[in-house]
């Protein structure tokens, strides 16, 4: 099936760095025993007193607690506890001269209603993933910027900017990395000849925009209420899709899109949510300077990816 996806995109960003998720186990005699580095971004849909589904985006915060981590000879878990009940941990096990992490469980609490406000259900919900992060040699600290996408029930994670060195034995971090697959691995794209062939097939053109022009939008993201603004965006947005011969278009309405996100070192992400269409704009930072990496749109009944 053909797809076709247009976007007309008049952008202004300014940042700021941040940092992301930052924390440090020691283990009973005071050493670090296990530290991470990381940003994740959640996504949870969940049902309303009306019996309305809603979808709520939220980073992961770095004001978080480390209550219940433990180091093990053979078993870590890192353990993160931040705002009103949530919890997101990752377990990681060591099998002789190697370590993986073999699962990640994200709780998170309905009750809590300023994430979830009017939420038809209470108490605790949780989902559990399986993470790529295998054999990683002990004493070597794992590296991945790239972004790993786990899909869940009513749950999306987004895991990137990472850097974690779980069973420390010197007590300081090792200065060996192992990079994950996604940050090893280049795609060449070989350039295509011009076919020479007759066509009688009729070219389609796509439809003239009947839409009025999209409204400009402002944008910010801040690390917590009392830092100033970590990335400034001021934009007007408009979506197309083709789906065989039908074609629509929609823009964004900036009076009624809520904004969530996070700012990182490497890369930081701009999410924007109405109640057509969820916009996400994930920055990657290249010495001085930044740019638009990844653009993801996802309709109520369609999703459109670009990657620029």
């Amino acid at each position: 099936m053909y797809r076709y996806f247009a976007v007309v995109l008049l952008l202004a960003f300014a940042f700021h760095q941040s940092f992301g998720t930052n924390v440090t186990i020691k283990d009973k005699g005071g050493k670090l025993c296990l530290y991470a580095d990381l940003m994740v971004n959640f996504s949870v849909s969940y049902q309303k007193n009306d019996s309305k589904m809603a979808t709520v985006p939220f980073p992961l915060p770095n004001n978080v607690t480390t209550n219940g981590s433990t180091c093990e000879t053979n078993n870590s878990l890192l353990m993160i506890h931040f705002g009103k009940g949530h919890s997101w941990s990752m377990n990681l096990v060591r099998n002789g001269s190697v370590y993986q992490a073999d699962s990640i469980v994200f709780v998170y609490n309905l009750t809590d209603n300023t994430l979830f406000p009017h939420a038809k259900d209470n108490g605790t919900a949780n989902v559990t993933v399986v993470p790529k992060i295998t054999d990683v040699g002990i004493n070597t600290s794992y590296s991945c910027k790239s972004e790993e996408t786990f899909v869940a029930k009513s749950v999306n994670q987004t895991l990137w900017n990472v850097l974690i060195q779980a069973f420390v034995t010197s007590g300081t971090l090792s200065e060996n990395v192992t990079a994950c697959v996604a940050d090893r691995t280049t795609t060449t794209v070989a350039p295509t000849t011009p076919s020479t062939t007759t066509s009688t097939t009729p070219v389609t053109t796509t439809p003239t925009p009947t839409l009025p022009a999209p409204t400009t939008g402002n944008y910010s993201l801040k690390v917590d209420v009392n830092s100033t603004a970590c990335l400034l965006a001021s934009f007007g947005l408009r979506l197309g899709v083709k789906l065989g011969k039908k074609y629509e278009e929609m823009n964004l309405d900036p009076n009624v899109t809520r904004v969530s996100g996070s700012c990182g070192v490497d890369s930081s992400q701009l999410m924007l949510m109405s109640d057509s269409v969820n916009v996400t704009l994930t920055f990657t930072n290249d010495t001085k300077k930044f740019r638009l990496h990844v653009f993801n749109a996802t309709g109520t009944t369609r999703i459109w990816d670009a990657i620029f």
